[in-house]
């Protein structure tokens, strides 16, 4: 069963502050495809911030259902019980009218440690998995979260 259609990852980086190139590189390695072997490009903005500071926005969005796939296990081997727990307990709010399913990753985390963990915070790596449900209704994206974050009995 096709569980998304597309799966974008964002990220920011301020120029005066951040290895730039290293913030792209990390986003890189959320993807856990060959970008270059599977044609898949990193699309790059810049924009100035609301404190005026430019800002480099770097977007890399999965279509092909391997890569979906790839990046779905690749997720779901990441987060810990716990948080996937969290994310059942706030799926109602993660969940918007169009059946996108989103999530944030703490930035300094995934940079130093190269470990996932979901914030709330703004500086971060965020993640949007557009629901491929059918019929195209909030119930059907809300069963299809639980079934991906299902918690293994004990």
């Amino acid at each position: 069963m096709k569980f998304a259609h597309a799966i974008t990852l964002t990220v920011f980086a301020r120029l005066d502050e951040e290895d730039v190139d290293k913030v792209k590189e990390k986003l890189t390695l959320l993807a856990p495809i060959d970008l270059a072997a599977e044609k898949v490009q990193i699309q790059e903005q810049t924009a100035i911030s609301f404190n005026e500071r430019k800002i480099k926005i770097y977007t890399l969005r999965l279509e092909k259902h391997r890569h979906i796939e790839a990046f779905l296990d690749f997720l779901s081997k990441n987060l810990t019980l716990e948080q996937k727990e969290m994310l059942l307990h706030q799926k109602e709010s993660r969940l918007d009218e169009h059946l996108s399913f989103f999530m944030r990753f703490d930035k300094e985390q995934w940079m130093r440690e190269g470990k996932l963990w979901i914030t709330d915070d703004g500086n971060c790596f965020h993640l949007r998995i557009h629901l491929a449900a059918f019929p195209k209704k909030r119930e059907v994206g809300l069963g299809m979260i639980e079934s991906f974050f299902i918690i293994p009995q004990t």
